[in-house]
């Protein structure tokens, strides 16, 4: 009597994965390069991994963990950068996408409930778990997202309140995501910048462009708080120009020794100018360290950390924490604004310093410091709410009252 013998086909695998050092897949440790396949969980330790798809690749930064996906990564710790215009990020209850080719997207989990999302090299949106718009994110923006699972169709925006054929319209000033207003008391606000809190209608019909219709239940204008700068210049139109070239100063951090005992370092502060050396705020600034060797980690956890320029043009990188590692440490600083970039490196090193502060003292930054999205932005700095997400300002500073700030740095 014969037998039939049945060879099932072997999945085909969706990328690769190499990091410089150890990873894991499924929770199988593995050293230098491996295959994915779909839905594979991807961890890594001290290194960051690289994962490439067809059309681009995606980046897991230390410590970090994602379920890698055909068409998308499902970012459980730590943090990604993805360009690869085919995949999405999710991340809690958002999916995260590049809009253009050229995008990079940079996706961190920086607290319980915070996502931090950044747009590098071109845009990306973000939509909550029912699929809404929560954010049109242009290049060099950056926004904190607390998602609310209690009440996902809570929207709360700031913008101008603009009339067409008899509807009311606002574009909120931080996320760029447009809104049909309806109430009795909206017509009056009509030509003015107001602050919205209200409820997404479900299933209402809604014009080309427009995310979706809000039942407004407060409106007031807010021109002051809601949208500090105005609506799109930002920063940018109290400079009265568009600068054409950056260049980024170090003022803090320079050959700084990091106490390896003590797990203490110094801040690293820079600043970015334009050509003619006045600051530049609003612009995405993103602090490195290395992969490997002497290096440590940011306050987020990570080796890398974004943050955006004060209006004096100033970023920091807050609570950095050295490896057991002595040695070199070059901290790569990259400026981005709009089509603008910049490149500057801070040389510190890692030292065994006994009974020392190793540089500690002194780090202290003054007024007008960042409280970036991407370095941890405060509680109080929650601005916006759209379809059940919070969301933090784009560019966050502290004035000399001690009161938080927020302006876009998009492009308008």
């Amino acid at each position: 009597m014969g037998c039939l013998l049945v060879l099932a086909a072997a999945p085909p695998s969706i990328g690769s994965v190499r990091s410089p050092g150890q990873f894991l897949i499924n929770g199988s440790a593995i050293f230098g390069n491996g295959t994915l396949f779909d839905g594979d969980v991807l961890a890594t330790t001290g290194a960051r991994s690289v994962v490439q798809f067809a059309d681009g690749q995606a980046i897991l930064g230390p410590a970090s963990r994602a379920r890698i996906f055909r068409d998308h990564t499902v970012l459980e710790q730590g943090s990604e950068s993805l360009s690869a215009l085919s995949q999405s990020v999710e991340a809690a209850t958002l999916r995260i996408a590049p809009t253009a080719k050229q995008s990079i997207v940079q996706v961190e989990i920086s607290a319980p409930n915070r996502v931090s999302v950044t747009a590098r090299d071109g845009a990306a949106e973000v939509r909550n778990s029912s699929g809404m718009l929560v954010a049109s994110m242009r290049s060099g923006m950056a926004l904190a997202f607390e998602p609310q699972a209690a009440n996902p169709s809570a929207v709360k925006i700031a913008g101008r309140l603009e009339s067409s054929n008899g509807r009311f319209y606002a574009t909120d000033c931080n996320t760029k995501v447009r809104y049909e207003l309806r109430g009795a008391a909206v017509a009056s606000h009509a030509g003015q910048i107001v602050e919205v809190t209200g409820t997404g209608i479900a299933g209402a019909a809604v014009a080309t462009g427009v995310s979706q219709a809000v039942q407004v239940s407060i409106i007031q204008p807010d021109a002051a708080s809601a949208c500090p700068g105005g609506l799109d210049a930002g920063a940018s139109a109290a400079r009265g120009q568009e600068p054409t070239k950056l260049s980024i100063s170090v003022l803090e951090g320079e050959g700084a020794i990091n106490n390896i005992a003590l797990r203490v370092s110094r801040e690293a502060m820079v600043q970015v100018e334009d050509e003619n050396h006045k600051p530049v705020s609003g612009a995405a600034v993103t602090f490195l360290l290395p992969d490997s060797g002497a290096s440590g980690v940011f306050s987020n956890g990570a080796r890398a950390l974004t943050v955006m320029t004060d209006n004096a043009g100033s970023a920091i990188a807050r609570g950095i924490v050295p490896n057991s590692v002595a040695g070199d440490v070059p901290i790569r600083v990259e400026a981005r604004y709009k089509a603008l970039s910049a490149n500057a490196t801070i040389h510190t090193q890692n030292a065994l310093l006994a009974g020392a502060a190793g540089g500690a003292a002194g780090g202290a930054a003054g007024a007008g410091t960042v409280a970036g999205v991407a370095g941890g932005m405060s509680s109080g700095a929650i601005i916006a709410i759209a379809g059940g997400v919070a969301v933090a300002g784009t560019v966050g500073g502290l004035d000399a009252a001690g009161t938080f700030n927020s302006t876009s740095a998009s492009t308008p």
